[in-house]
């Protein structure tokens, strides 16, 4: 399946090191390949989480962990991309280069380091003032100096102080997204300003066709994290009331399961309580109007949740081809990574997801992983040990201690 467009039946997919050397139903294997054989089995592209929280808190200890749980948890079930929106520019970096060195395992990480907040009633030790256009060149030339390719601008409530941020971003080759607090009329003044992407929905329905003209005409991403959702109960009630993360053998080879009970909703909603469905039918105008809509995940049940995200799509009208295109080849061009990732084609790297049923056929087939690939290195989606080359086990859980966002713990 390429990105959601094209499928090919009986396809060979041929990978040298850890790029896709060929791939179609003629293909000739080489003599020397080593063959696995996925007769019965879905392949689709490796999945992108344009919006991910994989937990970049400091650890209590100063140490950065070489094994991120977060992120491996990610890989076992099918992102091999994540993007940290809330970044920390003394962890993520590390983690990412861990990660390239092959020293740690997991999604491969990209970050927009710290963000830029404008705020200064909340979080008021990330507060960076925009007072002036040199302000501007000093936050983004800080950004990018550790790696980040795209900025994420924080409840910039002063519209000069954006304009500046956005004039800055383009001179200095970056992207802007941005997280408006519900802010609707702001969300406006930021498509017409040059924003890159809008995270989250924008938080009312309908959505009429003025805004969908404006938006579409500009170019804007947006990436509606529908597990949260604004104004609403968010989208993930549905999969709390319903499922047992707490039970899940999967989940308890990555974290406790006195970790995951912190994560029991008991609260009741009825079925016109729910808001998610409602938000991703309007979420669908904006796609059907040439919007690139992409796949957040929030952080909000580490891994599980991309496929919480994809059913809420698919509940709103996006067809299940329309849903995985949004976590596959849309996240990559929003981010600027698709001539590398996104779709199986030949030159991209080799990022592939195994299913022991078909997507297309039921969204909820997604969460059915045999095996993930990431840079051509095969791993088990039972529980992301390595299958090939050079097989070994598995991450060690950790006993968290602290938030339920993550706190640093112990191995058990």
């Amino acid at each position: 399946m390429d990105s959601g467009r094209r499928v090919l039946s009986n396809a060979t997919i041929v990978i040298r090191g850890n790029v896709i050397e060929a791939v179609g139903t003629a293909v000739t294997v080489p003599r020397d390949a080593k063959v696995f054989d996925l007769a019965g089995k879905t392949v689709m592209p490796g999945m992108i989480d344009a919006h991910g929280h994989y937990n970049s808190q400091n650890s209590v200890l100063g140490v950065i962990e070489q094994n991120q749980l977060g992120l491996m948890a990610n890989l076992a079930y099918g992102t091999t991309t994540l993007y940290e929106v809330f970044g920390n520019h003394l962890k993520d970096p590390a983690v990412s280069d861990f990660e390239r060195a092959g020293i740690s395992g997991g999604s491969r990480l990209l970050s927009v380091v710290t963000p830029i907040f404008g705020f200064r009633g909340y979080r008021t030790g990330h507060y960076r003032p925009i007072l002036s256009q040199t302000d501007a060149d000093e936050v983004v030339g800080f950004n990018k100096a550790f790696g980040a390719t795209a900025l994420k601008d924080y409840l910039q409530f002063s519209r000069a102080a954006r304009q500046q941020l956005y004039d800055a971003a383009r001179r200095l080759g970056v992207n802007v997204v941005a997280e408006s607090g519900i802010e609707f009329q702001m969300d406006w003044t930021m498509l017409i300003d040059g924003i890159t992407g809008i995270e989250h929905t924008p938080g009312v329905t309908p959505l009429y066709g003025d805004l969908l003209k404006l938006w579409s005409a500009t170019g804007t991403g947006l990436t509606p994290t529908l597990v949260v959702g604004y104004n609403g109960p968010a989208g993930e009630t549905i999969f709390r009331q319903t499922e047992r993360v707490w039970d899940d053998p999967k989940l308890q080879r990555f974290f406790p399961r006195e970790y995951l009970l912190r994560f029991r909703r008991p609260t009741h909603y009825f079925d016109d309580d729910h808001y998610g469905d409602e938000l991703a039918a309007e979420i669908h105008k904006l796609a059907k109007a040439g919007v690139s809509i992409q796949v957040s995940r929030h952080g909000q049940m580490q891994g599980l949740d991309k496929h919480w995200e994809l059913e809420l799509m698919t509940r709103g009208g996006f067809t299940a081809a329309e849903a995985l295109a949004t976590a596959t080849i849309n996240s990559a061009r929003y981010l600027g990574i698709d001539r590398q990732l996104g779709s199986i084609e030949v030159g991209k790297l080799a990022d592939l997801v195994i299913l022991k049923a078909n997507p297309l056929e039921d969204i909820r087939n997604t969460r059915s992983i045999d095996r993930v690939m990431k840079s051509g290195i095969l791993f088990r989606g039972e529980d992301a040990s390595r299958i090939y080359p050079d097989p070994e086990p598995g991450p060690r859980t950790y006993r968290f201690r602290g938030s339920p966002r993550g706190a640093a713990g112990v191995p058990r």
